[in-house]
Formats: C-alpha cells, sequence, structure tokens
C-alpha cells in the first residue's frame, strides 16, 4: 500500500509538471502493483501428506492424516484379501483397532479416507447403489471414531473419472451427461467437510491437457460441494511413473493454476516402500512450493 501511495504522489507531481510521460508510467506501475495484491489475496491451504524419507518435521505446511484401505483392512494387501474388500465394511477395525490406536495418537485436524474398492461406475445400477450406502456408513464410523473436531472427507470421491475432460473441448449433452452420473454422489458428498479431487499428473499428458482436466474436475466438486471448500490432490511424482520427479517448471505452473481455481492443495507422495524417496531441501519442486508459500501469505 505504501508503494501504491508514493506511486499516486509521484502521478500528482507528474500531472502538475504536465509530463505525461511520467504520468503514464506511474499509472501503469500502480496498476501492476494492485494487479499483484489482487492475484494473491485469498487464503490458500497447502497440505502435507508427504512421505519422504527423513522428511524434517518442520515443514510450513498444514498437517493431514490419510487413511488407505489396506489400513482399514488390518494391514492386509494380499491380491486375495483385495478381492474380500469389495464385499465388506470393517466396521470393527475402524471403530477400535486402527483408528483410537494409530491415528489419534496424532490427531491432527484433516483426515482424508482412501478406500477405493467400491466401484461407482460401469457396474449394475443395483451394486452402485450398495456401493453408495457402503460409502455412507463407513464415512458415519469414522466420523463417529475420529475428534469431535475433525474435517473429514473422502479422497476423489466426487466427480467420477472421464478421459475426455483431457480434450479442449465437450459437447453440452456428454458434459451434462457426465453431471448427471455424478449427482448420485450427492448422497456421500453431502457428509463431507472439504472436496478432494485426484490432479496428478501423468507423463503422457501435457500441461494443456491437465489444466483442462484440472478445471472441469475442480469446477465439478465446487458444484458437488455446494461451497464446501476444494482441495486439490497434487503430486511431485509422475503418478504413472513415480521414480520420476515433476520440474520445477511444471510444479510452478500446476500450484499456480490451483490457486487460480481451488481453495488449496495437498501435496501428496506414493508411500510404497519402493517408491518413496529420500528427502532433499533443494528438490525443484520444493525450492518452488516454498517461493509460492512467500507469494501466497499474508
Amino acid at each position: 500500500m505504501m508503494f501504491i501511495l508514493v506511486c499516486f504522489v509521484w502521478g500528482v507531481i507528474a500531472l502538475i509538471m504536465f509530463d505525461y510521460k511520467k504520468i503514464f508510467m506511474v499509472l501503469f506501475l500502480a496498476l501492476l502493483v494492485v494487479n499483484v495484491s489482487v492475484a494473491y489475496s485469498k487464503e490458500f491451504l497447502i497440505f502435507d501428506l508427504i512421505t519422504a524419507i527423513n522428511k524434517p518435521d518442520d515443514l510450513p505446511l498444514v498437517p493431514m492424516h490419510m487413511i488407505y484401505q489396506w489400513q482399514g483392512y488390518g494391514g492386509r494387501y494380499t491380491t486375495e484379501d483385495k478381492k474380500s474388500y469389495v464385499d465388506s465394511i470393517p466396521e470393527d477395525y475402524v471403530r477400535c483397532c486402527y483408528v483410537r490406536h494409530n491415528v489419534l495418537g496424532d490427531q491432527p485436524e484433516y483426515y482424508s479416507i482412501d478406500f477405493e474398492q467400491w466401484a461407482l461406475y460401469n457396474i449394475s445400477s443395483e451394486k452402485i447403489k450398495r456401493n453408495i450406502d457402503y460409502y455412507q456408513r463407513s464415512f458415519d464410523l469414522f466420523r463417529e471414531a475420529l475428534p469431535k473436531n475433525a474435517k473429514i472427507s473422502w479422497y476423489n470421491i466426487g466427480a467420477l473419472p472421464n478421459g475426455k475432460l483431457l480434450r479442449k473441448k465437450m459437447s453440452v449433452d456428454a458434459y451434462s451427461r457426465w453431471q448427471k452420473k455424478n449427482n448420485r454422489l450427492m448422497e456421500i458428498v453431502r457428509k463431507y467437510d472439504y472436496m478432494q479431487p485426484s490432479l496428478y499428473l501423468s507423463n503422457k499428458h501435457n500441461m494443456s491437457m491437465w489444466k483442462n482436466k484440472a478445471k472441469a474436475y475442480i469446477d465439478e466438486h465446487t458444484r458437488l460441494g455446494q461451497g464446501k471448500p476444494v482441495y486439490a490432490h497434487l503430486s511431485p511424482q509422475y503418478v504413472d511413473d513415480p521414480d520420476e520427479m515433476l520440474s520445477g517448471k511444471i510444479w510452478r505452473e500446476m500450484l499456480e493454476f490451483s490457486y487460480q481455481h481451488a481453495d488449496g492443495v495437498v501435496i501428496w507422495t506414493f508411500p510404497q516402500q519402493k517408491h518413496r524417496f529420500s528427502w532433499n531441501d533443494s528438490f525443484p519442486w520444493w525450492v518452488e512450493t516454498k517461493l509460492f508459500l512467500e507469494r501466497v501469505k499474508d
């Protein structure tokens, strides 16, 4: 504000002196400063779901805890066990073993549930209805078991996957049909405290394709959430090649785009041991994250 005031004073002086070049330059600088201040003027949260080895404890991010389906079923993750996940809800485990003994030691404010075994498309209407009921009942169990002040949401259960979103345009009819299918999930979404669309980047897609998809997913989660904040999941690892990191340029572009259209981002990295990486404060994506945090902070 002080800089803008100084520009105004110099503008008045230039006006008195009738030097129109100075007037134009001063007004241009003032307008530039105002635009920058408006561009970074909203609250924007960045959450921590980074599983890097030796990650510092004092990262300037908001803590979040993700509850994975294999943890909810007792830590098993064999092929046979995964088949059994489809037809059951881990009620006793959610109520007692996992939540009370493994989560409540930290008690962060934000929780993300990642159970993806109950399909919501490409199956019969009867099974979709049953699975929606499973999601609702499971969410209610977590709501009961987690701390009263916990903010809870289901990871990426909102707008259904749609490969056509990678294209530049979808027909009005196709987009409307997609939204109509998504409306069936309103029964689940209305229970959330926030929305979490998954916007991980594939190395098969360029940034233009990613932006097309990201904008549509954020818009649809915003519509479904009816005022709930939208926190987009991003990863510095390519989703189909987790051993390769995104460049600083791409990561910066993803952060900036998310800032324009969402209310925050969740930085997620692969939790599997074979894809975990050792922390390095000089990672280009982390350097860009710190610079971004400086730009958006109050």
